[in-house]
């Protein structure tokens, strides 16, 4: 078994993935570690291109927190993916049912409900969809 979190370099993403390396190291399972680059529909060419190349950026950057995580003697599998904000969701559910996670960890910041309601959510709906265990950190009050 494994723990998926999901990463995007936010402050939301940066207390999950620490939840989610003292779970694995808890346990001493695995972490994959997903990062999920979203782009807007309707990118213009000059835009794909510049994502192309900040996409290698944003490797190397997981590359390096793998690398640290390992350092820290978790076993860890990075994975960059890519697409529009509409597939962040059921992307985690696929490969947490690919992995056979025994959990999934997700950062989140507390908005208004007009706010959720207009905007959505990734970790509510992940929650609303999957069967398994979803541990969704809060950010810090201090980091808000």
């Amino acid at each position: 078994m494994t723990i998926l979190v999901g990463y995007n370099a936010s402050k939301e993403s940066e207390g999950a993935l620490r939840e989610a390396a003292v779970a694995a190291r808890a346990r001493q399972v695995p972490l994959h570690l997903l990062f999920f680059h979203v782009h807007a529909p309707g990118d213009s060419m000059q835009q794909v291109e510049r994502e192309l190349h900040q996409g290698e950026e944003l490797q190397a950057s997981l590359d390096a927190i793998g690398e640290q995580l390992r350092d820290s003697g978790i076993e860890v599998e990075t994975d960059l993916r890519h697409g529009l904000k509409t597939q962040v969701a059921d992307t985690l559910l696929e490969i947490a049912d690919d992995i056979d996670a025994q959990m999934i960890v997700l950062g989140w910041r507390p908005r208004s409900r007009v706010t959720e309601a207009v905007l959505g959510g990734i970790a509510r709906e992940v929650l609303r969809k999957t069967h398994r265990p979803v541990l969704s950190v809060p950010l810090d009050p201090e980091h808000r």
